[in-house]
């Protein structure tokens, strides 16, 4: 998002844009389907070591992503606010999830805090955004 003003607001600027996240999500969906080796991937980005987790947490956060940048490009608050939250999100889970102490919900006692973690920060960049949407989104 922070590369957004650097494109014109044609079509195919969202195309462009949103190209970078699509070939990423298609390389997950290559090695995670079989079609494609690569153990380095699959190491770092599943949790147990199966190629088949590529499938369904990366794959899916891309989609999304992509999603947002080809259909929100540049005009909705709500595809900016998506971005921040799937991006600052995430980032915010993994800190968390060292950070914070251990407390469990009953029904999934092991992720509670990567999900404090992950949902307390969103606000934030989501309520600038949607404070100054029209110098925001001209901006972007």
């Amino acid at each position: 998002m922070l590369c957004w003003p650097m494109y014109s607001e044609s079509h195919w600027s969202s195309v462009l844009c949103s190209s970078v996240p699509a070939l990423a999500t298609l390389q997950f969906l290559a090695v995670g389907s079989g079609w494609i080796s690569d153990p380095k991937l699959v190491a770092t980005s599943s949790r147990t070591g199966l190629r088949q987790e590529l499938l369904t947490g990366p794959v899916l956060y891309g989609l999304a992503h992509v999603a947002a940048a080809a259909l929100g490009w540049r005009r909705s608050p709500t595809a900016v606010v998506a971005l921040c939250a799937l991006c600052g999100g995430d980032g915010a889970a993994e800190l968390g999830g060292h950070w914070l102490p251990r407390v469990a919900l009953p029904w999934n006692r092991q992720k509670v805090r990567r999900t404090i973690g992950m949902v307390s920060p969103r606000g934030g960049p989501a309520a600038c955004i949607i404070s100054a949407p029209s110098q925001l989104m001209r901006a972007c």
